[in-house]
């Protein structure tokens, strides 16, 4: 691929990178490129992100599971949130927020309002 030109494929989740003679840019596409290819999706443990290469052995392509159904209604739902995330911290112990990234990030931006606000 010569300098100039973009890598555009329709497998790619990737967004298209314009090729350089940058060395990390152009060994990136050099990456993507191989990642991509039928063989390299073929021994890839995950679903494979083209279409003509069949999923590991047990599973159904991942676009033949349901797996956002009713997600608003969900969401919605503050009891069964509730019931959740008390589900969640058995496994885990409450939730803390011990500052996390709204603090670090508000602490270089003082000019924005705090959530909290």
């Amino acid at each position: 691929m010569g300098a100039g030109r973009t890598n555009r494929s329709s497998a790619s989740a990737a967004p298209p990178v314009q090729a350089t003679a940058h060395p990390v840019v152009t060994g990136g596409i050099l990456f993507i490129t191989w990642f991509l290819e039928k063989e390299q999706q073929a021994k890839f443990t995950g679903w494979p992100v083209r279409a003509d290469v069949a999923p590991p052995a047990g599973l159904k392509p991942i676009f033949r599971y349901i797996l956002a159904n009713n997600y608003a209604d969900f969401v919605s739902d503050e009891t069964r949130l509730a019931e959740l995330r008390k589900c969640f911290e058995g496994y885990t112990g409450p939730v803390k927020n011990i500052g996390g990234c709204v603090s670090w990030y508000m602490s270089r931006h003082p000019n924005l309002r705090s959530p909290q606000d």
